[in-house]
């Protein structure tokens, strides 16, 4: 059963630990900074081409293509073709690529991180 708040004390010693409301006010405003700081980073990525919306909008819509490409007869015939050619290629990024450079001509899909195309080949 907790004791409530009270007096903080040393465990050791039984002396009152007395704190510094100067520290503690430096560092509330230190985190405050930090927290203000991380928050316009992820508006202005919100609000920039390619940010975490739209990036996520975009890996739907090609999970969305390739469930639906995956149905289609005809799309299952191509494939076959291909992979007795011993060729592998996902075509559900490129569609959703190429569908929205279509309709957002500035839309250009970002590389992923550690420099590896976004472009899956």
């Amino acid at each position: 059963m907790p004791l409530g708040s009270g007096i903080k004390t040393d465990i050791r010693t039984g002396e009152p630990i007395l704190e510094n409301p100067q520290t503690k006010k430096e560092e509330a405003q230190a985190r405050f900074v930090e927290v203000v700081q991380r928050s316009l980073a992820f508006q202005a990525d919100l609000a920039g081409p390619g940010g975490l919306v739209v990036e996520a909008l975009v890996e739907q819509m090609i999970a969305y293509a390739g469930e639906t490409l995956s149905q289609d007869p005809v799309y299952k015939n191509f494939l076959a073709v291909l992979q007795r050619l011993n060729l592998e290629i996902n075509l559900a990024p490129r569609v959703v690529e190429r569908h929205l450079k279509k309709i957002l001509p500035s839309y250009e899909r970002p590389a992923a991180p550690g420099g590896i195309p976004a472009d899956d080949q």
